[in-house]
């Protein structure tokens, strides 16, 4: 898992898959990103996302939550359609954003206050 920055913007790159196995490191590392900026913004970076499983989901919605809270923004980019489709079927594609790719998702939060 890569973590890089554009500008305020924390980016992180989880690749293989987010499961039941991974969560807990995944969230961890959110959890790092999120105290990088005050407020916090970050882009998960799917694009090497093989697998994501309800397990990855509840890390995502939690993450959301916290970054919310503490007033700040976080977005996702580079969704296969795969995971796209099953964003749809929970309903969570109405509370998460999401971008093409991890370019526009960045500019996105440079552009918001």
């Amino acid at each position: 898992m890569l973590t890089g920055l554009r500008g305020a913007t924390v980016i992180v790159r989880p690749s293989g898959e987010l499961d039941m196995s991974t969560a807990a490191y995944f969230h961890t590392r959110l959890r790092h990103a999120m105290a990088f900026n005050t407020p916090p913004r970050v882009v998960v970076d799917a694009e090497d996302l093989a697998f994501c499983d309800s397990s990855g989901l509840s890390v995502l919605v939690a993450a959301l939550r916290e970054i919310e809270a503490a007033g700040g923004r976080f977005v996702l980019s580079g969704l296969n359609a795969r995971l796209l489709r099953i964003l749809k079927i929970t309903g969570l594609d109405r509370k998460l954003q999401v971008y093409r790719t991890v370019d526009e998702a960045a500019a996105h939060l440079a552009a918001t206050p």
